[in-house]
């Protein structure tokens, strides 16, 4: 009996990863209907965190990046792209983040003209 209950558990859980990397795929195609704007780099650093388990596996890298542009006033965003929100075992994708968007620099953005506090760098999947 306890064997199912775990069972079932553990199949939850993966049903709820499943619909919600789903809901991030459909929301990534939207990015691709969203509005071009100019906007400026305010902060581009990486950022480690250590999961304190003792080895190199425990830390953690994501690229901050923080940028601002202006729709009905100046809006400060730090979505690079729909679930960068993820943390990596390994720095590479993370430097290549900050190496392409440098303080100070002006680039695109594209913020959804529904909602134009919502925004990211990077359109699409």
């Amino acid at each position: 009996m306890e064997y199912k209950v775990v069972v079932d558990v553990i199949f939850l859980i993966g049903i709820l990863f499943l619909l919600h990397f789903f809901y991030l795929f459909i929301l990534s195609k939207q990015t691709n209907k969203w509005l071009p704007i100019e906007s400026i780099i305010d902060t581009s650093k990486l950022e480690v965190v250590n999961e304190g388990i003792g080895n190199d596996m425990g830390v953690l890298y994501k690229a901050k990046v923080k940028y601002q542009y202006m729709v009905e006033g100046i809006i400060s965003s730090e979505k690079i792209f729909i679930g960068d929100y993820i943390r990596k075992n390994f720095p590479h994708s993370a430097k290549s983040l900050i190496n392409k968007y440098i303080k100070g620099e002006v680039v695109l953005a594209y913020y959804n003209p529904k909602c134009p506090n919502k925004s990211v760098l990077e359109t699409g999947v």
